[in-house]
């Protein structure tokens, strides 16, 4: 490292200065060399960076603000590098009969030319001043000369001067309005090309054509017939909209829909949905179904329609809850003139009329109410779904295995028990009170439809069916 911590001299006694020239002098004499920047630097001033390797030479730049690699110690610096980037390396000749291609002419040749040469304004009044032709062989300033090629000559002089001087193109999709269309061009333009003859629905394209809508195979806006499918691509969006309003729209890719309107949805078969259309507000934002028969709810068809769960509305205004199977107990061919066996029904012996039917299935509305986890011996409520002291049928059930049962409450030994109860509470609600001991045990001890259960259950999901109860119909 050869560096100095400053570059100026002050007035200093012999020895003292005499060594800190000797110092400046070393470091400018090795560059500045070191792995660290100079201390203080200063526009121009020159480091040789022994910091990389090998070390690289580099100049302060002008505004003092950063230092600019020159070339590295081991590497010379190229022309470029010198500011000679675009001179080649060639030879030098003061030969003007030299052809060489990489050679530069040397002034001495420049001089010979210059004694040679005819200045463009002389006149010459003998052929020995005109590359030893006869003065004949030249043209005056005015007059008619064959075979004349002239600086002078315009293209009007040639019979060219509405020709323009522009570039020719072989694109026709150029639009620049200084250049001709080549051959080319103009080939490719006439296989692109429509014929004028060709025709649209037997309308020739030689002049302004309309067509309609039946002209191309689409539906006119004022309504038509489709023959065939509509499939909607986009993964979600409005498929129908009513004055901008969305009215069917996919939710998912899957195929999820969401049917809605601002106002009133009324669905209906046969000719209830006219009746409902002709008779329900149409603004109440109110969702309407009508049939003009029976109405039926599924759910639980994924597995096939023998697993169906439903509730039915019947054509009297009845209502079928889920817990009445209308195919297995025959309900569909009772009639009020009829009596049956109660077997038919509910498999017992007796018998009894269509009224009596009715009082065992009440017309009534449905609810499932989930009480989430419950344990033993804890006290649950919920609001009565309709309405605090409207009179409910309710059935607690738990799950285990995903099996949902109800679970009877029993007495095990002779302070503990066992069970789930669900009651309806005036004023209340619905209550779902859990036993002592545990929730369930063995099925053949308990009555529930547990079979794999061998012990105590202390912990299950539960969940109630609340059914609204009213007079039956007569």
């Amino acid at each position: 490292m050869s560096q100095t911590d400053t570059f100026y001299l002050p007035n200093l006694a012999g020895a003292p200065f005499r060594a800190l020239l000797n110092q400046i002098l070393a470091a400018l004499s090795a560059q500045n060399s070191g792995s660290q920047e100079p201390k203080d630097p200063f526009a121009g001033m020159v480091w040789l960076d022994t910091s990389k390797k090998p070390p690289v030479f580099q100049m302060r730049n002008a505004d003092n603000s950063g230092w600019v690699k020159i070339f590295t110690a081991e590497t010379p610096p190229t022309k470029g590098q010198v500011g000679l980037g675009n001179v080649p390396n060639y030879g030098a000749t003061s030969d003007l009969a030299d052809g060489s291609e990489n050679k530069l002419l040397l002034a001495k040749a420049g001089n010979t030319l210059q004694e040679s040469k005819l200045a463009k304004n002389a006149q010459a009044s003998d052929s020995a001043k005109l590359g030893g032709k006869p003065a004949s062989t030249y043209a005056e300033k005015a007059g008619t000369y064959s075979n004349l090629r002239a600086q002078a000559t315009t293209k009007a002089d040639v019979g060219l001067g509405s020709v323009q001087n522009y570039g020719i193109t072989d694109s026709i999709n150029s639009n620049n309005s200084k250049q001709y269309l080549s051959a080319k061009g103009g080939y490719d333009l006439n296989q692109a090309k429509v014929n004028k003859t060709t025709t649209i629905n037997g309308k020739p394209l030689s002049d302004n054509i309309t067509l309609s809508a039946a002209n191309v195979g689409a539906i006119p806006s004022s309504g038509g017939n489709l023959g065939g499918a509509i499939n909607f691509t986009p993964d979600t969006g409005d498929i129908i909209t009513l004055d901008g309003k969305s009215a069917l729209r996919r939710i998912t890719q899957g195929g999820g829909l969401s049917l809605g309107c601002a106002h009133t949805l009324i669905l209906g078969c046969g000719e209830s949905w006219k009746t409902l259309a002709d008779n329900v507000s149409a603004t109440a934002e109110e969702t309407h179904i009508g049939s003009d028969t029976s109405a039926y709810i599924y759910t639980n068809l994924q597995t096939g329609w023998d697993a169906r769960k439903g509730f039915e509305f019947q054509q009297d205004g009845g209502f079928l809850p889920p817990n009445i199977d209308k195919t297995r107990h025959n309900l569909s061919v009772y009639s009020t003139s009829e009596t049956y066996s109660k077997g038919e029904v509910y498999k017992k012996s007796e018998t009894y009329s269509r009224a009596e039917v009715d009082a065992e299935i009440p017309k009534s509305g449905y609810a499932l109410l989930d009480f989430g986890t419950i344990t033993t011996d804890e006290r649950h409520v919920k609001d009565n779904p309709f309405g605090n002291n409207t009179p409910v049928q309710v059935i607690a059930e738990c799950q285990y295995q995903g099996v949902w049962s109800a679970i009877p409450v029993v007495r095990i030994g002779h302070s503990g028990s066992s069970g789930v109860n669900a009651l309806y509470v005036e004023n209340e609600g619905i209550v779902v009170q859990t036993a002592r001991q545990s929730l369930a045990t063995n099925s053949n001890y308990q009555c529930n439809a547990f079979e794999d259960l061998d012990g105590y259950l202390h912990e299950l999901p539960c969940r109630v069916h609340v059914w609204r109860l009213t007079p039956p119909s007569s």
